[in-house]
């Protein structure tokens, strides 16, 4: 099947991770893109291979292994020098992007590259702040259930020009603060009523 005349089957059997180490190599060698970019999205791509697709003539196949849990910090810096948004948003979401990578990426130009450090499960919250000033409200929104800010941080935004953002700044700290009522309680009051 790594040799199917039809691309389509050729990428399913490219993200199979039970896929022996010759025709992954093969796969990832494929004339279409789109095999090679199923290759670099293989949980279990090796990262020698993953170097390889790293200098792939294809944004998308690029992008796939700036996005793969597998790219060292090493390979992200080198793929951080890339001029597609595609491939920069990969390297701003992945968790092993350096904070120092993080940090050069929230100026962007790009909203998706930006949305991708926001997305980042392991940005730091120095990193994140410049965000709850940028321009698109959509960030904005998304850093109120961020978990590497603080309440302080927060609360910043409730004076926010977007009613959503301020929405959902309000919501946020009713829920965080919000009593729960003990389910006995409850069913006892509707008892007595």
């Amino acid at each position: 099947l790594a040799r199917d005349a039809d691309r389509w089957v050729r990428q399913w059997v490219a993200r199979n991770p039970a896929l022996p180490q010759d025709q992954r190599i093969l796969l990832a060698r494929d004339d279409s893109a789109e095999v090679r970019r199923a290759s670099a999205r293989n949980p279990t791509c090796p990262y020698e291979l993953l170097q390889e697709l790293a200098r792939d003539t294809s944004a998308w196949v690029r992008a796939a292994v700036a996005y793969h849990t597998r790219t060292r910090p090493d390979l992200l810096r080198s793929l951080a020098l890339d001029t597609e948004p595609d491939v920069l948003s990969g390297v701003a979401a992945n968790p092993h992007s350096p904070q120092s990578l993080l940090q050069r990426m929230v100026k962007s130009i790009s909203a998706d590259v930006r949305r991708g450090v926001i997305l980042n499960p392991r940005a730091s919250r120095r990193t994140l702040l410049p965000l709850l000033q940028d321009p698109y409200y959509l960030h904005r929104l998304l850093l109120v259930r961020n978990k590497a800010l603080k309440d302080s941080d927060k609360w910043s935004l409730h004076e926010d020009p977007d009613p959503m953002v301020r929405f959902a700044t309000f919501k946020w700290f009713a829920d965080k603060f919000r009593q729960p009522v003990p389910r006995h309680a409850c069913c006892n009051s509707l008892k007595s009523a």
